[in-house]
């Protein structure tokens, strides 16, 4: 492909895409939370902290996290996998507050 022949043109291209599928998964999670009743604000403890913390770790193999804090959220990220891709969501309409109004037809 011509156009994508320099690097800033892959790299824009490959930012767009990342952005793109970035914004679409955490519209699935917070999709699936409010599925199950919770605040789409869960996504910050669920997917947002455990990769921050696994990613400040790989960036910086000087710093010493402590065995603790990697524990908790490994922990927190396997609890977040069961709880969004096993656990049955609510019978009931979900919560009106999390998005507009329902229309009914």
């Amino acid at each position: 492909m011509p156009y994508l022949e320099s690097r800033h043109a892959q790299a824009i291209v490959v930012l767009a895409l990342f952005g793109l599928a970035s914004f679409s998964f955490m519209s699935i999670v917070i999709r699936r939370l409010h599925d199950l009743g919770k605040s789409g604000w869960w996504y910050i403890p669920y997917v947002f902290m455990p990769n921050a913390v696994i990613g400040f770790a790989k960036t910086n193999p000087d710093i010493n996290i402590p065995t603790a804090v990697l524990v908790v959220v490994a922990i927190v990220a396997i609890w977040a996998f069961l709880e969004l891709g096993f656990i049955r969501g609510t019978k009931e309409l979900n919560k009106t507050d999390y998005g507009p109004p329902l229309v009914k037809a």
